[in-house]
């Protein structure tokens, strides 16, 4: 991702939908990136665990945009550790 977005620029979505085959889909389509929006989505643990693990099934990075600087953070963290 680092060297995608140094040779200018990366094509990315926020998600705040809890849809994995969204997700999935995206993958499919040339997307390099996305963000799921845990900070205006009602994303409990299971729907962002599914969100984490399809976007890992569809090769793309998931970065988690949390709602505030706390325990969300380490959470998001250990979500995506387990889902890779």
């Amino acid at each position: 991702m680092r060297d995608r977005l140094r040779q200018g620029g990366l094509i990315g979505m926020f998600i705040s939908l809890p849809a994995p085959s969204l997700v999935e889909s995206l993958g499919g389509i040339g997307f390099d990136a996305l963000v799921l929006d845990a900070e205006h989505a009602a994303f409990g643990i299971a729907e962002l665990e599914a969100l984490i693990r399809a976007a890992d099934v569809a090769g793309l990075p998931a970065l988690v945009r949390v709602a505030a600087i706390g325990p969300d953070i380490g959470r998001a963290w250990t979500w995506g550790r387990r889902a890779s």
